[in-house]
């Protein structure tokens, strides 16, 4: 059983959110994960690898410069083989190679801006990328900051303006599928109670016809929040009912940001 997890932590720098990142690695038996909202300096990085006490393995992150990581992806190199392909504020993707198993997929881990106007890009990007992708199993994982209908929220502006249908809109454009899932629905909490309380999902784990077809077993699991007031979320991909294809061509490519470029 492979897993990969993604976890909005809000913040990562204090020991105690650095055990918490620990335990969830260890406990949920991670080959794979994404922290996002990290408040992680791009010069501390390697400080971060030593302190979550994964000195064996790969990091990398969407941090430039004096940025701040907004996403950090760390990966065990004795499991998976991983190619940062595109990456923006708001997304990372990346090509996951199994090294002993047949494992081929595109995976995105997305931490969405919390304003409309800045989501607009994650929308494009997925429309466009729907079609680059058809042919490969695409899972993609986050805190998209948005929500896909009416029920995905409990309290708070109960109005549902038009920009909160663009999520929905753009996972049929870009046949994307919500993959099924387990444990709590709503993935924030604001901390309140009663009628000030505020819920929404926007945590999701969500894949394209390839990836349903090539991982039919597949679900997600969204844990109980604890350091954050985001729920993590853990996919299980199960070896036993995994349906391989032969892995595609990959040409000699740069990586820049924002953007995959060929190679002169």
């Amino acid at each position: 059983m492979n897993k990969i997890g993604c976890w909005n932590i809000r913040g990562i720098n204090g020991l105690q959110k650095q055990k918490y990142v620990r335990d969830w690695i260890k406990n949920n038996k991670l080959s794979l994960f994404s922290l996002i909202e990290t408040k992680v300096q791009f010069a501390r990085l390697d400080t971060l690898q030593n302190d979550l006490d994964l000195r064996d393995w790969r990091f990398i992150s969407n941090a430039t410069g004096h940025d701040k990581a907004r996403i950090i992806i760390g990966w065990d190199p004795a499991i998976f083989d991983v190619h940062c392909l595109h990456f923006t504020e708001q997304w990372m993707t990346c090509r996951v190679l199994g090294i002993h198993q047949k494992i081929d997929i595109i995976v995105t881990m997305v931490y969405g801006h919390n304003t409309p106007a800045a989501r607009q890009a994650i929308w494009d990007y997925l429309r466009m990328q729907g079609g680059n992708f058809s042919s490969q199993p695409w899972l993609l994982m986050g805190d998209f900051n948005a929500t896909q209908k009416v029920t995905d929220s409990k309290g708070g502006d109960t109005n549902w303006c038009s920009h909160k249908q663009e999520f929905g809109v753009c996972m049929q454009q870009a046949e994307l599928h919500i993959v099924p899932y387990r444990g709590i629905k709503f993935t924030w909490h604001n901390g309140q109670a009663r009628e000030n309380m505020i819920m929404k999902k926007l945590g999701w784990v969500i894949g394209n016809t390839t990836f349903a077809k090539d991982w039919p077993d597949a679900y997600a699991h969204f844990l109980p929040r604890d350091v954050s007031d985001h729920s993590s979320m853990v996919i299980h991909l199960s070896e036993d009912h995994f349906h391989p294809r032969p892995r595609f061509g990959f040409l000699n490519l740069r990586l820049d940001r924002g953007g995959l470029y060929a190679a002169a």
